[in-house]
């Protein structure tokens, strides 16, 4: 799967399924805000417009899955294959509120949850979301949440969430200390122990304009991986190591990178090489 934005003032994306042995290319969607998930390697989840759409591979049919209520948009979907269930998250704009629900396999909402957002500061308002064993982690502007699927547990992680990226079990999250400075924290997701992580690029990520910090799933293990100004950082055994490439996503078939050409991260499109 890809997503390809499309110019315009909402920052949707075109959605589209590629088959990496022919590089067929099928159209699934132009109106989506969000990432694409997999409820398994047939069945995709997307969202398309102001509903969430179901696409099977098999079949190459698509049908709606979920259908929004009126003025409130789908804005972000995540799905945890632990507990088979569903955290989607909508916003209505008149109330200036985020609305969080996790449906179960049968798609009855189970948690719900109501989040005010800063109206001052809207471009923020798409989570980033992610899963990590039984555990929801998203992010909005900038706080950072998780949630338990398996008994909705509902946490406020921090008020003060410049990033995030998981590494098996625990949250990897910057945080501001001051207006510009962030510093590095990791919360194990099981016990809830908070502690500070090796700061070390905390003076590159203050003088760099352009960083950004995100999961790879490499063989099945999540490395939180961090750009600043072009140089790449890969976390290994709880310390930060420079690399030679980006990586988002690797297993015994495929290897899926960002393209990293003559010193310059290209972080608006992905390569991919079979294995």
């Amino acid at each position: 799967m890809g997503n390809e934005q499309i110019d315009s003032e909402d920052s949707t994306f075109a959605i589209k399924a590629i088959n990496l042995n022919s590089n067929e290319r099928i159209v699934l969607g132009k109106e989506s805000k969000n990432k694409c998930v997999n409820m398994s390697d047939t069945a995709i989840l997307y969202i398309n417009g102001s509903n969430l759409m179901l696409w099977d591979l098999k079949s190459k049919s698509k049908a709606i899955y979920y259908k929004a209520n009126k003025g409130m948009n789908i804005i972000g979907v995540s799905y945890c294959k632990n507990t088979s269930s569903l955290l989607l998250t909508q916003i209505n704009f008149k109330t200036k509120e985020l609305s969080v629900k996790i449906l179960n396999g049968r798609k009855q909402i189970v948690f719900s949850q109501k989040i005010k957002v800063n109206e001052m500061e809207m471009e923020g308002v798409t989570p980033i979301l992610d899963t990590s064993n039984n555990f929801f982690v998203f992010s909005v502007q900038d706080k950072l949440y998780t949630i338990d699927s398996k008994n909705f547990e509902f946490k406020l992680i921090s008020n003060k969430c410049d990033g995030y990226a998981l590494s098996n079990g625990k949250v990897i999250y910057y945080k501001f200390i001051t207006d510009e400075r962030t510093e590095g924290y990791s919360i194990d997701l099981s016990t809830g122990e908070s502690r500070k992580v090796d700061n070390s690029l905390n003076d590159r990520i203050y003088n760099c304009e352009k960083s950004s910090l995100f999961t790879a799933n490499i063989d099945n293990n999540f490395f939180p991986t961090y750009t600043i100004c072009n140089k790449p950082y890969l976390w290994v055994n709880n310390n930060w190591k420079i690399v030679s490439e980006v990586l988002v996503f690797k297993d015994n078939k495929i290897i899926v990178k960002t393209p990293f050409k003559n010193g310059v991260i290209k972080d608006n499109y992905f390569q991919w090489e079979l294995r």
